[in-house]
């Protein structure tokens, strides 16, 4: 019977130390998040966490990599580690801003660094032809009218999607933090 020398299995037992340090952060299984916006220009992508519906964006500085993305893609997120993988594996991206969970942005509201997009509203119709999407104030009932101009981003709107406005503005956000879209027409809602 032959043995393995002794610096055999220490090597061996080195080697499984210094590769299990070097192997990145595993993250989820499934993916956690879906993106909902990418701004090519900018480099910068929108997501949202599937379970608390929070929102956040992370920076693409990798230019094959942000062309490959897909409005809807599932992407992973370590939001201790502000980072996100799209292939579960390997962080590619950091991410840049972050959302509080849904029940977390009443309790910040009044804060003066809060998003001037409120959720108001679903969408009730998508007109594919013109662009021209409909959504209904969940708290008045009235309608508003928006224009997407973005042919990714008109295809990815289905109704009953939650979107956000800033009447002031005259603006409407899919992720609440960027504008998209116009409003071609609105009745302010009453305060």
């Amino acid at each position: 019977m032959r043995t393995i020398p002794k610096y055999s299995i220490a090597a061996v037992l080195a080697f499984t130390v210094l590769f299990s340090l070097a192997t990145p952060k595993v993250f989820a299984i499934e993916p956690c998040c879906s993106i909902t916006g990418i701004d090519q220009k900018s480099g910068t992508v929108t997501a949202r966490e599937n379970a608390t519906r929070r929102v956040f964006t992370f920076k693409v500085t990798d230019a094959k990599l942000l062309s490959s993305l897909k409005v809807g893609q599932g992407v992973y997120a370590n939001f201790a580690t502000k980072q996100v993988s799209v292939n579960g594996f390997e962080p590619c991206c950091n991410i840049v801003s972050l959302q509080p969970p849904d029940g977390a942005k009443a309790a910040n509201a009044a804060s003066p660094k809060a998003s001037p997009f409120a959720p108001c509203c679903n969408v009730a119709n998508v007109n594919v032809k013109t662009g021209m999407v409909t959504a209904k104030n969940n708290a008045t009932g009235a309608l508003l009218a928006f224009k997407v101009t973005d042919a990714k981003l008109l295809s990815s709107l289905q109704v009953g999607q939650r979107v956000y406005a800033n009447y002031a503005a005259k603006q409407v956000s899919i992720n609440g933090i960027v504008p998209c879209c116009n409003m071609a027409s609105a009745a302010a809602p009453a305060h």
